[in-house]
């Protein structure tokens, strides 16, 4: 069981980030992908993750909602800490115009430097996207067409999806898909992902699947929770846990490269 997308640079877990992974480790989690959204977290993920490099690796990268923060020579440190071969991918980086926390000028120019400094380096994309789907694919069509790519926490709904998966894209689900108020859309996609496609993904600290007992009292999502993603995208598709586990792991080590 692999997951595809923790922060551990987090204040949640920032008086025991290795604590977060061990105990992943013990609820049976064999893979994680510790995940670079600045250059900070990006640099703790590289750390952390050369402590066992048989189950462990790392991105880099800058989150849309930090891209005010990009410069050259911030792309400069992040060229420097993506030639270490712990780091499988470059991002998350992306576009979100749901909170637009940066400007959308500042998203754009951010991401499309990532997508050139992975052509560059011949390393996958750690993608995120909300409420930017059409410049999503246009800047992705223009700048890196051929990149393999994961598109992580995908919340929209089947039209979204089959673009995504025309391009060959793997599309990562998190527990999102066990929240009700607002799972809809993607449980109308769902079905129509192949499991060749699949990754499952916390995404902690966020979204706590809310399928987990006594969820309103879980203060942060970690890795341990994840086998709670996959028994709801089970419960969602029909698939057993067992496949949906097995397909995704083996998914998850192609694309991080093991």
């Amino acid at each position: 069981m692999f997951d595809a997308c923790i922060n551990l640079y987090s204040e949640q877990f920032s008086e025991d980030p290795w604590g977060v992974v061990t105990r992943g480790f013990e609820a049976g989690v064999t893979g994680m992908a510790l995940t670079g959204s600045c250059l900070e977290s990006s640099t703790l993920a590289i750390d952390l993750a050369q402590r066992n490099t048989d189950r462990l690796c790392a991105t880099v990268g800058l989150h849309p909602h930090s891209a005010n923060r990009f410069t050259p020579e911030l792309l400069e440190s992040m060229r420097v800490l993506i030639q270490n071969p712990i780091v499988r991918a470059v991002g998350e980086c992306g576009l979100d115009h749901f909170r637009n926390l940066s400007t959308p000028e500042e998203q754009r120019t951010c991401f499309k430097a990532h997508l050139n400094l992975a052509r560059e380096v011949d390393k996958p994309l750690f993608l995120h996207q909300r409420d930017a789907f059409e410049e999503f694919i246009e800047i992705l069509e223009t700048h890196a067409p051929d990149v393999p790519t994961i598109v992580h926490c995908f919340t929209d709904g089947p039209n979204e999806l089959k673009r995504l998966l025309d391009r060959g894209y793997f599309i990562g689900i998190t527990g999102w898909i066990a929240d009700t108020r607002r799972n809809q859309s993607l449980l109308e996609a769902l079905p129509q992902l192949p499991l060749e496609k699949l990754l499952i993904e916390t995404d902690a600290p966020w979204l706590t699947p809310r399928n987990v007992p006594k969820f309103r009292k879980i203060k942060a999502n970690e890795p341990k929770y994840l086998p709670f993603v996959a028994q709801a995208i089970a419960d969602a598709t029909g698939h057993s846990v067992e496949s949906i586990v097995e397909h995704s792991t083996q998914n998850a080590r192609q694309f991080f490269g093991w």
